[in-house]
């Protein structure tokens, strides 16, 4: 009889082995769910009469491609499912779990991050709207691929669609004009979008469409300043704490009737223009200026400027008169 108590650390591969072997299906079941459990052992499990056992070993992430390969033509839909789902499956046995009867099955083939791009193309014709869903997230999804998609009839597909980086600019602009808000707010959340179609979003009815503008990285300059007028004072939030918000419209915005607004302005969002400034300068200016902001400087870039030249002056004027009873250590006294 096995041992019935498992090791406090790493398991010992004799108590494994008398698990894997043993006449009991529990502890053969064990065997079959723990990790340090070899991949000689989990093949032989894998031949095991015991279905939870062959399940076990189907999410085991020591399983091997070639037992998953072999437990993909299991007959029991709750094994076939863990194979879909493992990460060491390999794409052909991926391929043909794509045609297997059962959608749940098929579902964790379309998310599985092996499966082929062929394969993804077969199931976004899948009758099963999860199934297509899946497809239409997965980063190997082929562009044409979504495109067909983008039409799809079901809303959680088109919105889906609508924020894989794969997705062209031409299949964004038209779901930018969707008329279910969902697809168009995930529209306005991918950064692949072109600065054209997210200023035409600034103008949506919707205030979650709006929000996901302010916050998108590709939005430039000018409709953030938009949208810093936006009458719903979630965007303008959005678009103080925005790194790419210019100082003047930070600045315009540290007045803002909302306290929320002005106080996410006059923090991060100038910090943000701080270090816009910081980073267009070089060598010790530059250190210079991203020291004194983390260290808590509060004034605008143009403040920045000022006090960096006066340390140059400082600095050049105690380097010419080093002993000056007007200069000590690099300032006017």
């Amino acid at each position: 009889m096995a041992p019935t108590a498992t090791p406090t650390d790493c398991p010992d591969p004799d108590w494994l082995k008398e698990l894997a072997t043993s006449t009991d299906r529990d502890e053969r079941e064990l065997a079959a769910s723990i990790d340090e459990t070899s991949p000689h052992l989990l093949n032989i499990l894998s031949l095991d009469d015991a279905v939870f056992v062959r399940a076990n070993v189907a999410i085991n992430p020591n399983t091997p491609a070639d037992v998953l390969t072999h437990l993909a033509a299991d007959p029991e839909e709750l094994v076939r499912e863990r194979v879909a789902y493992h990460d060491n499956t390999p794409p052909t046995a991926l391929a043909a779990l794509a045609n297997d009867p059962h959608d749940s099955v098929k579902r964790h083939v379309a998310g599985n991050p092996n499966t082929h791009s062929d394969t993804l193309s077969t199931l976004a014709d899948d009758t099963d709207s999860g199934v297509r869903t899946r497809v239409a997230g997965h980063r190997n999804t082929p562009t044409a691929t979504l495109t067909r998609l983008s039409g799809d009839t079901t809303e959680s597909v088109r919105t889906v669609t609508a924020v894989n980086p794969n997705t062209s600019p031409v299949v964004l602009a038209t779901l930018a004009e969707d008329t279910d808000v969902a697809v168009r707010y995930h529209v306005a959340r991918n950064p692949n979008l072109s600065p054209e179609i997210l200023t035409r979003l600034c103008a949506d009815s919707e205030t979650v469409v709006r929000m996901w503008v302010a916050c998108n990285t590709s939005t430039q300059p000018e409709a953030l300043d938009c949208l810093a007028r936006d009458p719903d004072s979630r965007v303008r939030i959005k678009v103080a704490g925005h790194p790419g918000t210019p100082t003047s419209t930070i600045r315009s915005l540290v007045h803002d009737t909302s306290d929320d607004v002005r106080t996410v302005a006059s923090t991060s969002g100038r910090t943000h223009c701080l270090r816009r400034y910081a980073n267009t300068l070089t060598g010790h200016d530059r250190d210079q200026a991203l020291l004194l902001i983390e260290t808590g400087f509060t004034g605008w870039p143009d403040d920045l400027h000022t006090l960096l030249a006066n340390q140059r002056a400082i600095t050049g004027a105690h380097s010419l008169h080093p002993k000056s009873p007007f200069l000590d250590r690099g300032r006017l006294v």
